[in-house]
């Protein structure tokens, strides 16, 4: 079998190592790790706190290594050592990067010449990472190694199983509460998270709760003899932010060891938004309301779009790493991707990339789902952030778009070409991607798709066609059933108001006196008569609406149709003032249905509207047309009822310092249309409306969209 060589630098590199007597610094550390029924050996620096990866046979190797025998020798001498010899690029890699690192010694001489450019190409590439991440830079303090031991020592009861429970209980009181009080809380966010106030809050917050965060990472660490070497801040969009390095635990030679460290920061983020929760709840001040706004927002929200989403390279993607035994899962999946993406196009066979048994799909499905991700959060925080401060947004967005797809795309295609250029396939690689370019136009700007724009609505019954009480009191008795056909004129409830016959029958008496004392006057002294005509006339007054009020107790229906009461069980025994709403007679043309458009998706309806469908909560299931649409041009933040507010159950968010519920976060376009029912009308309530576009390609929908944005945004 010859020896694997891929790159002749490599070759002279090897060479030179052949006749160099080598010895291991004596401070380097050795520990296994069994991963895919595979062992692994981990290399341990403990000054410069590296850690190296490599194969049992490597390890004897170093170990070998006394600074007396050449390393040709030391291979020669040991028959097991000689798989290094065949297949040595791996011995090759580990004992460069040992080199480097300064712990290997003895009389190694090379002359490094083209490896001194490819350093310097590297020292470049990591100038531009760099300036890609200036939002990202670390700065170290000190050792707390001792602190930590001591706190650890005060603290180790947080790491016993009776701890754990209480963290379970916890977490699920506190999704019962969420599952409770989300209307509440999505209300309170949408209207205070961007205030002034509350993000100077959140600034404050922030570094506090990331500083528990990485303390549990350095103790975790600690409840298994590992080391913490480094203590520091990140700097993140220049927000300084505490961090530990607990890359200790990366020795442990028990993963739940590792992916316990990896997830007790969010662990602990969650317990304290948790608590957070719960305080919110029991809390009406307004500041203490903010501040556990922002832990939970911190604690729980950001744990698990970020440090608990493994897609992204934080803490849960090492606890997936580790649970999966894929070391350095996010590489090695790109790795993978892009050969099997060179074979695919090129159909050039890459370099075969090792695999231990069952990794392959893992690497497949992780490189496709984190890469996706990662664009989708990157483009929805920048429009979020573009909704509301629009450079800001507009700004990451172009940022986002040139480090996750132009810059990633440009060295992908580059590298290509070269393989192309290598192997005679530029032919190849030239028609694919004019494909490839040529399908991504017509998808976007050629194929029409379907369009359509949902809305808030609301039903409502006007008029005459409303049942209201005529009289204060008591609901006796409903006369009538749910959905019953009734005529006009038929009575539908009964009110009872004791008081009322009272207060008849102590009017009668004063008319009866008033009429005896104007009879003496108009007898005796008529110009003294008139005081008590007046008081006679508004007593016949009063005993007129005493007798009307009693005659509206009785609650008849104005036109016929069929009757809703809401929840008419409930009702009974309530009190109503006079006027208030009882239910409604539905007819065919008694509804009108208003709907809501946000401003940002009003272009479409008022350009073109195909049909409109709607679906009401009484009766999802049923599917109504809407006719004779009319949109006010003129989009506005008043809400034409509050039911349409979060406030009283509805889906748009209000400002939670209106009074009135009615004061959205954001225009909208009020459109009025009338059900075209055939039949039974539905009962009025809630519902949504699907306006339905002409079909038309995204690319064009989406230029639109941009081009009103702008126009919107400059007043132009």
């Amino acid at each position: 079998m010859q020896p694997a060589i891929a790159n002749p630098l490599d070759e002279k590199l090897w060479q030179a190592l052949q006749t160099s007597h080598l010895r291991l610094a004596s401070h380097v550390e050795f520990s296994q790790q069994l991963h895919r029924g595979q062992l692994w050996v981990i290399i341990h620096d403990p000054v410069r706190n590296q850690f190296y990866k490599t194969t049992p046979e490597i390890q004897q190797l170093l170990q070998s290594l006394d600074g007396k025998r050449r390393l040709d020798e030391i291979l020669a001498a040991q028959p097991a050592l000689q798989t290094i010899v065949q297949e040595r690029a791996q011995a090759l890699k580990i004992l460069a990067q040992l080199l480097e690192a300064g712990l290997l010694q003895g009389d190694f001489k090379y002359d490094y010449g083209e490896d001194l450019e490819r350093q310097r190409q590297k020292n470049r590439l990591l100038g531009k990472m760099r300036w890609q991440r200036p939002w990202m830079l670390k700065m170290p303090l000190f050792n707390p190694d001792r602190q930590l031991d001591w706190l650890y020592r005060k603290t180790r009861l947080i790491w016993s199983a009776p701890a754990l429970l209480v963290w379970l209980l916890t977490m699920v009181a506190a999704l019962v509460a969420l599952v409770d009080h989300f209307p509440q809380l999505k209300a309170y966010w949408s209207t205070r998270f961007l205030d002034p106030v509350n993000l100077l809050l959140l600034i404050l917050v922030y570094p506090l709760l990331k500083a528990v965060h990485e303390l549990s990472h350095g103790l975790t660490t600690k409840k298994w003899g590992g080391q913490v070497y480094e203590v520091g801040l990140m700097f993140l969009v220049f927000m300084p932010v505490p961090y530990v390095d607990a890359s200790g635990s990366t020795q442990f030679p028990i993963k739940q060891q590792r992916m316990l460290v990896a997830a007790a920061g969010v662990m602990t983020e969650l317990f304290c938004a948790a608590l957070a929760l719960f305080i919110w709840i029991a809390s009406d001040n307004i500041l203490v309301r903010d501040l556990c706004m922002n832990v939970m927002i911190i604690g729980a929200v950001s744990s698990v779009v970020f440090n608990g989403n493994p897609l992204l390279r934080f803490d849960a993607y090492y606890v997936l790493s580790d649970w999966l035994e894929i070391p350095n899962l996010g590489s090695r999946a790109s790795l993978y991707l892009s050969k099997r993406w060179q074979q695919i196009l090129l159909g050039v066979e890459p370099e075969p990339m090792p695999m231990a048994e069952g990794e392959k799909k893992w690497l497949l499905l992780y490189g496709i789902l984190s890469g996706t991700y990662r664009l989708i959060l990157s483009f929805t925080i920048a429009l979020y952030i573009a909704g509301h401060y629009f450079f800001i947004g507009v700004l990451l967005a172009l940022w986002a778009a040139v480090l996750q797809i132009v810059l990633p795309f440009g060295k992908g295609l580059a590298k290509l070409y070269e393989v192309a250029k290598t192997h005679g396939r530029r032919p190849r690689f030239f028609l694919a991607y004019g494909a490839i370019l040529a399908a991504l136009y017509a998808g976007l700007f050629v194929v029409p798709v379907r369009h359509a724009t949902q809305a808030e609505a609301l039903l409502r019954v006007d008029g005459g066609y409303q049942i209201k009480a005529g009289a204060e009191g008591f609901l006796q008795e409903i006369l009538v059933h749910n959905g019953e056909q009734v005529t006009a004129g038929q009575p539908l409830l009964v009110l009872q108001n004791s008081a009322l016959p009272a207060q008849l029958d102590a009017v009668l008496a004063q008319i009866a006196e008033m009429e005896i004392l104007l009879s003496r006057y108009l007898t005796t002294v008529p110009d003294q008569a008139g005081f008590y005509r007046d008081q006679l006339q508004r007593l016949r007054q009063e005993e007129s609406d005493l007798r009307e009020s009693l005659a509206n107790l009785t609650v008849t229906s104005a036109v016929a149709g069929r009757v809703e009461i809401p929840a008419p069980d409930d009702q009974l025994g309530r009190y109503f003032a006079k006027g208030d709403l009882l239910g409604h007679v539905l007819t065919k043309d008694a509804h009108r249905l208003v709907a809501l458009v946000p401003e940002r998706l009003g272009d479409g309806v008022l350009r073109d509207v195909q049909r409109a469908r709607v679906r009401m909560a009484t009766d999802p299931g049923h599917e109504y047309s809407a006719v004779d649409l009319q949109a006010v041009p003129q989009a506005v933040a008043q809400l034409p009822d509050a039911y349409f507010g979060s406030r009283r159950g509805g889906a748009i968010s209000v400002d939670i310092s209106d009074n009135s519920g009615t004061r959205a976060l954001e225009p909208y376009f009020q459109v009025e249309m009338r059900l075209d029912v055939q039949d039974q009308p539905p009962l009025a309530g809630r519902g949504r409306v699907l306006f339905v576009h002409s079909d038309e390609p995204l690319g064009l929908r989406w230029l639109r969209q941009l081009r009103h944005l702008l126009l919107q945004r400059f007043e132009i």
